[in-house]
C-alpha cells in the first residue's frame, strides 16, 4: 500500500457519510492548518479573518457533507471554497467600510445647513484632490463614467478600449478614491 498522500486522502471526507461529526473534527485537525496557510498566501488577511472563511468553509462542508463524501479530490474542493469563502468576505468587509466611511461623514456633518453646505463642498474638493492623484489615463476614465454619467459602452468607445478594460480601470480607480478619502476623512475624526 502506498504512502498516503493528504491531498488525495478521501478517508476523512469518506468519513462524512457515517459520522460526520467527527469527521468534520478530522478534517479541521488534519487540514485546518494547511488550508489556513491557503488562505493567507491567498488574501493576505490578519488570522480572526482566516479562522472565519476556515469556519465557514467547514459549514459548506458539512452542509454538502453527501457530495463532499464522494468527490475524488475533496480537499481541492475545499480549497476553491475557502478561496469563495475569502472574496465573498473581503467584498462583504468592502461595502462595510464604504458604508462607515459615509457614516461617519455625515455625523461630521451635523445638523446645520450652512455647515452641511461647506462640509459638502470640502468633500467635493477632497474628491477632486484624490482623482488628482491618479493617473491622467484613468482619472479621465473615472470621470467620464462617474461625472459625465457615460456608460461602460460609451467609455469603450470614446476611450478605444475593451469593456473588461473599462471595468477594472473604474474599479482600481474607485478603491484608490476611497482609499485616499478615508485616509483624508480620518484626519477629521
Amino acid at each position: 500500500m502506498g504512502k498516503s498522500n493528504p491531498d488525495n486522502d478521501n478517508i476523512y471526507f469518506r468519513l462524512l457519510l457515517v459520522q460526520p461529526e467527527k469527521a468534520i473534527a478530522a478534517i479541521h485537525e488534519r487540514y485546518g492548518s494547511r488550508l489556513s496557510k491557503y488562505v493567507f498566501v491567498y488574501c493576505r488577511q490578519d488570522d480572526e479573518f482566516i479562522k472565519t472563511v476556515i469556519s465557514e468553509t467547514l459549514v459548506i462542508v458539512w452542509q454538502k457533507r453527501n457530495e463532499v463524501a464522494m468527490y475524488d479530490k475533496p480537499y481541492f474542493w475545499m480549497q476553491r471554497v475557502a478561496e469563495m469563502q475569502a472574496l465573498y468576505l473581503l467584498r462583504k468587509e468592502r461595502k462595510h467600510n464604504n458604508v462607515e466611511l459615509e457614516d461617519k461623514y455625515l455625523e461630521m456633518a451635523g445638523d446645520d445647513h450652512a455647515d452641511r453646505k461647506l462640509r459638502a463642498k470640502e468633500l467635493e474638493e477632497m474628491i477632486n484632490e484624490a482623482l488628482n492623484n491618479l493617473p491622467p489615463r484613468e482619472q479621465e476614465i473615472f470621470r467620464a463614467s462617474r461625472f459625465d454619467e457615460l456608460s461602460n459602452q460609451e467609455v469603450m468607445q470614446k476611450f478605444d478600449l475593451t469593456e473588461q478594460t473599462v471595468k477594472n480601470t473604474i474599479s482600481r480607480a474607485k478603491k484608490k478614491v476611497i482609499s485616499m478619502l478615508k485616509q483624508m476623512l480620518s484626519m477629521f475624526v
